[in-house]
């Protein structure tokens, strides 16, 4: 959360968020998180398959291999990733359970009000949610809590 390229390269220009996931029972996602690769090959997909059910068939070690894939100049993340995997063709619309509890959301210093209250508004049924705002601390260039909203 404290980073500040994170920040610059993935919450648009520090206007979007940050989500803190309390995570209670670490070997129930062991074998969800995938470890991100970081070279400098470029993955060409050049075999795409649909299952009966009308999924695309990808396998992360071949044609998915760009999942868990990205340039080496990237390798500062150390990055983690996780996919939800549907199991209906039509699951659009639906809510599917996440690796863990939602508990804060972090705003950057340049989100727009009518964004927070948005959010605000969309995440009211999730009990003991947290909202903050947060800056750039120019000492040492890390972004830190301003003040909780």
């Amino acid at each position: 959360m404290s980073e500040i390229l994170m920040w610059s390269h993935y919450a648009d220009n520090h206007r979007g968020v940050c989500l803190e996931f309390e995570i209670t029972n670490e070997e129930t996602i062991k074998g969800q998180l995938i470890n991100i690769n970081y070279d400098n090959d470029l993955t060409i997909i050049d075999n795409i398959e649909r299952t009966s059910t009308g999924h695309l068939s990808i396998n992360i070690t071949s044609n998915g291999k760009f999942l868990a894939n990205k340039f080496k100049n990237w390798s500062y993340e150390e990055e983690l990733r996780t996919y939800i995997i549907c199991e209906e063709a039509n699951f659009a619309g639906k809510e599917k359970p996440f690796l863990g509890n939602l508990v804060a959301i972090y705003f950057g210093k340049n989100a727009a009000k009518d964004d927070i209250d948005l959010v605000k508004h969309n995440t009211s049924h999730i009990n003991s949610l947290r909202y903050f705002i947060v800056d750039l601390n120019t000492e040492n260039l890390k972004i830190e809590i301003l003040r909780e909203i």
